[in-house]
């Protein structure tokens, strides 16, 4: 027990090795109890390697779900806009507008072609297009509730 001690105080691995039932995860609980620290027990075989310990790295693409949810909030100004365009044709167009606005100004930067993040600028924009998509679209349905 003292020389399992002696490893966690330096931060060292420990490496427990025996025959089943010789009391190698009795004597961890115990010690984890005695400090009061947290153990989590992980089952290991032969068959195991370094990967199922550590994880391991995969590439990400950080910009992916903005470009889906860009491409999604464009199919649905598109859905909008016709359902819109025998109803209300200058709300149409402002929602047009500010989609078209957002577009030039926003979209480049967004997707990596200025800089490599999304601000909150660009969040807020997206979502004042929404709101104004949302505000037609209400308005679309209490036409055809009528």
């Amino acid at each position: 027990m003292e020389s399992i001690m002696k490893c966690v105080q330096m931060s060292w691995m420990v490496i427990l090795v025996g025959p089943a039932s010789v009391g190698k995860t009795s004597l961890v609980q115990l010690l984890a109890h005695l400090t009061g620290h947290t153990l989590k027990i992980m089952a290991m075989n032969s068959a195991m390697d370094t990967t199922e310990l550590l994880g391991g790295f995969e590439q990400v693409d950080l910009i992916r779900p903005w470009r889906q949810l860009l491409e999604k909030v464009e199919g649905a100004v598109r859905a909008l806009l016709r359902d819109s365009l025998l109803m209300s044709a200058d709300d149409a167009e402002v929602v047009l507008r500010a989609w078209s606005h957002f577009l030039l100004t926003y979209k480049p930067k967004c997707l990596g072609e200025g800089s490599k993040t999304i601000t909150m600028e660009i969040v807020n924009k997206l979502e004042a297009v929404l709101l104004l998509m949302q505000r037609l679209n209400n308005k679309i349905n209490s036409y055809s509730k009528a």
